[in-house]
């Protein structure tokens, strides 16, 4: 599960509503936002066709452009997620 949050005086408050018990013990995994950004995009990358296609940087930019037709921009996904206090 990934929730949201936002570090405040100290405290991690979430973002997200969370399905655990009261007293329910929890493992965290902290990853600042351009982090998950990064990872977000990586993943998109390696998973557009084998490791070995690309090499070519060609092929790759093809790649990353089909793989994002129709979605809107990071850059605008980025910005709305600021604007809306994420």
């Amino acid at each position: 599960m990934v929730v949201r949050a936002i570090y405040r005086d100290g405290n991690l408050h979430l973002l997200d509503n969370v399905n655990l018990q009261e007293g329910e013990e929890v493992n965290l995994q902290i990853l600042p936002k351009m982090k998950s950004i990064q990872d977000l995009v990586s993943d998109l990358l390696v998973s557009a066709k084998s490791n070995a296609a690309l090499a070519d940087e060609d092929e790759l930019f093809e790649q990353l452009d089909d793989a994002l037709k129709g979605k809107q921009p990071l850059s605008e996904i980025v910005i709305k997620d600021r604007d809306e206090g994420r």
